[in-house]
Parts: structure tokens; sequence; C-alpha cells
């Protein structure tokens, strides 16, 4: 893995583009001038450019005199403000024709009609920019594009100086730290692209060890390997449906620690997962009354829904399975694939009720036959070892 990472003059100190906007739009253009900054492009704004003590007029006349770009906000505001009048007039004066008119506003007709009269013969040819109903995420890099253009491209960041924590982090592969780092230096420079890049490589690098790491205390499950994993990731927090699969997976030697961590937090998706780590240790009363407790918080989880159901047929067990508790159960299911119909789990469990409680009954399971439901959850993603562990935890 390589960051970009070179010394060079922080480009903000000789602006390329200037910009001028009215100041009622000042919630549309700051949140666009930080992220150019963050690019490596200088911008001249009002907001930063003027000491406080200098007349502003002087400033914002050598502001237009060193940009190579101007960038007019367009707006019901900004057309009719004397100071973006005036701007934009400089700019013509002294031979700044690079302009791009940048429309905020919605746009019906020819956009040069707009214009006030002594701008619409040398903004006729000029092309714009209309973001109007387009995200930032969408026109921030077109307009990236076009200022590229016009010979103005984003620049390096700030050297190994700037940012020494950082560049030791990467130096010494301190995955979780560049991802800390480089998340907290992308607030101060947003959307840099090398920072951008150095944080999505060293996620990269986290995902790599965390299935290397995973994968081991699978294949040779020890406490002192789960108590690696949570010192090497103290601070990570695993999607719902990874930390689901680990309460399912792990060994019962290791579930300890995984416990403790679920006992900690208090998100859903860990309050769920301990509950699971709980039904296969058989302590099926706590389990039962967390994932309870989790329905009634949100009736729209559908893995509490799952897992309540699963709970409940564990706790009572096949044999003592009364028709009252079944009904739950089924119901509890229904409403588990009507709010995640892409995930397998409620088939499988259907699947096992099928074969293991109706079929030798001679009854008619409410879901269908065990082999097409089966098929489905297989059809989901899942595998036959999920239908084991499943099988484990009931029984």
């Amino acid at each position: 893995m390589s960051i970009d990472l070179v010394d060079a003059t922080d480009t903000a100190a000789k602006p390329a583009v200037f910009v001028s906007y009215s100041s009622r739009d000042r919630d549309i253009v700051h949140p666009l001038a930080d992220w150019l900054l963050g690019t490596g492009i200088g911008v001249w704004l009002d907001r930063d450019q003027i000491p406080a003590g200098k007349y502003f007029g002087t400033e914002i006349v050598r502001g237009i005199r060193s940009a190579k770009v101007v960038l007019l906000m367009c707006s019901p505001h900004s057309l009719k403000s004397e100071i973006v009048f005036r701007e934009v007039a400089l700019a013509l004066n002294v031979q700044v024709y690079q302009m791009v008119p940048i429309w905020l506003s919605r746009m019906t007709g020819n956009p040069v009609d707009a214009y006030p009269e002594q701008f619409q013969l040398a903004l006729s040819h000029v092309q714009c920019l209309f973001t109007d109903g387009i995200p930032p995420s969408v026109w921030y890099p077109q307009l990236i594009g076009i200022l590229g253009g016009l010979g103005v491209r984003p620049g390096p960041i700030p050297g190994p100086a700037a940012f020494p924590a950082y560049t030791v982090a990467v130096a010494n592969r301190d995955w979780p730290r560049v991802v800390e780092l480089g998340t907290a230096l992308l607030r101060a420079r947003p959307g840099h692209p090398n920072l951008i890049q150095g944080v999505e490589n060293a996620r990269g690098w986290l995902k790599h060890e965390r299935s290397a790491l995973l994968d081991r205390i699978r294949a040779n499950p020890t406490p002192a390997d789960w108590e690696a994993y949570l010192a090497r990731f103290p601070g990570e927090s695993l999607a719902d449906h990874a930390k689901f699969r680990l309460a399912a997976d792990l060994p019962l030697n290791t579930l300890g620690p995984f416990l403790i961590r679920c006992d900690r937090s208090t998100d859903a998706g860990s309050v769920v997962a301990g509950a699971i780590a709980r039904l296969r240790l058989k302590d099926h009363t706590t389990a039962l009354q967390t994932l309870e407790r989790t329905r009634a918080a949100d009736p729209m989880n559908a893995a509490a829904a799952y897992y309540l159901a699963l709970g409940l047929v564990a706790a009572t067990g096949l044999r003592k399975l009364i028709l009252e508790r079944l009904e739950r159960v089924n119901e509890l299911l229904r409403l588990a694939r009507s709010l995640a119909p892409e995930c397998g789990f409620p088939d499988l469990l259907t699947a096992f009720l099928a074969r293991e409680y109706y079929e030798p009954r001679r009854m008619r399971s409410p879901f269908g036959k065990s082999d097409e439901l089966f098929q489905q959850a297989m059809d989901a993603g899942l595998t036959p070892s999920d239908y084991t562990a499943l099988s484990q935890i009931i029984s």
C-alpha cells in the first residue's frame, strides 16, 4: 500500500479560484469551498481571505487579479448583489475570462437572459453548471473536471511534517490508527483524494486482517485468539449480521469475551447477538427476556423477531411445543420474513420445524414442505452448516 504524501506548499496560500457569491447563499457555498480546499485547490473566499482590520475592497481586487478562474455562484440573491456585480465587472476588466457560472437555483429558459445586461455578451458562450436537484456528490466532481479543463487541478496534501502521527501510523501498518487519523484529517480537508484513498486502503487491510484472524479463531479456537481480536479491533463495531454469525459460530469456550463485549454495548445488534450467545449457553430465560425487551422497544427489528422465535423453540423443546406457543413462533417467523425478505434464516427455521416437528406428526406445515424451505434458505446464501448450528441451539 502506498499513500501519496509529498512536501508541498499549501496551495490555499495562492488561490487559483475566486468565488463570487451572495452571503445569503453561504450555506451552499462554504461547504463547496471547503471541499475544493480539501482537494488541494486554492480558493479565495471572503470568509478566509480578508483579515480583520483589512479593507475588503483591496483584498477582493487582489484575489481577482491573482485568480485563474472565477466561480460565479448564480442565484436570485447574487444576481441582484451590487458586490457580485462589481466583482464580475472587475474580473472581465482584468481579463479573467475563465469564468464558471454555477446555478444554485432552478433555471427555466435561457440562463443568459438572467444575467445582468452588462454581462450577457461576455457570458453568452460560457459553460454553466446546473446544480438544482443534484446532490453535491455528483456535481462537485463535475466541477473538478471543468476546473481541470481550465488548468486548475487538485494539488498534493501537505507533507509528512504536517501530519507526523498519520505518517508514523502508515509506516507501522497500524491500520486502525490510519483510519482514525485519516478520518480526522478529512474533516479538516474534506474530499481530498489522497487522504480518501489512504483511508480506503487502510480499511481494506483491516478487513483482510479481520477475516484472517476470524478464520484462525474458527479453525483453532482458543480464548487467547478471541482476546487478540478484541485487542486488535477495540473500537470497531461489527455489522449486525457479523455479530449474529459470530454468536452462532464461535466455539463455546470463546463465547465469554464475546458476551462481555455485547453486554457492554447498547445497540440492538449487540443485544440480540448476546441473546444468541446465551441461547447457545442454554441460558434460555435471560435470552428470552432480552429478546422480548428488544422486540418491545423495536417491533420492526427482524433479527429480534427471528431469534425470539428460535429462542422460544429452544427453551420449550420440540416435545413440549404446545399449540399456543407454536402459533406465536409462526407469527414471529412470518413477521421476520416480511421485514427481511432477502434473509434466509426464517426459511431455515421453518424448514427445521417442518422436518422435525410437523412432518413426523403428519401435520401440514403452514410454511410449506421442508425440502423446499431448506432450498430457499440455501438460495439466500446460507449453508448446511447454518442448519447444523441451528439444530445445536435447539437441541
